[in-house]
């Protein structure tokens, strides 16, 4: 694929370097050799660039894929962890409600609190 996109931007570049005027070719910047010279240095410039593109486009094609995997048990956990926190809080409101009650119960026993 990267082959063919090469080819393709070279064969934009040269068809562009053609429709040129005559004149154009006289500049010293714009001889045979220059030209030849700036699209090899021009493809040679897309090839890394693609290199380096390539990468980290693949990855956040992962990546995306991954996010879109993880919303369907994303959303199941979290209505999870929502009903055991409302069960532990729940618990821990009767652990500590029955211990103060106890508590208090002992105090006026022994007879060091009143109400």
């Amino acid at each position: 694929m990267g082959e063919r996109l090469t080819l393709g931007v070279n064969e934009v570049m040269f068809s562009a370097i053609l429709k040129n005027e005559i004149g154009w070719f006289d500049d010293l910047n714009n001889s045979s050799s220059m030209l030849a010279s700036r699209l090899e240095s021009d493809a040679a410039f897309l090839k890394a660039f693609k290199a380096f593109v390539y990468p980290w486009l693949f990855l956040f094609l992962f990546l995306d894929l991954y996010a879109r995997e993880l919303v369907e048990p994303s959303k199941r956990l979290f209505t999870r962890g929502q009903i055991a926190g409302i069960f532990y809080d729940i618990s821990q409101f009767f652990i500590f409600y029955g211990l103060g009650l106890w508590h208090g119960s002992v105090l006026m026993g022994k007879e060091l609190a009143s109400f």
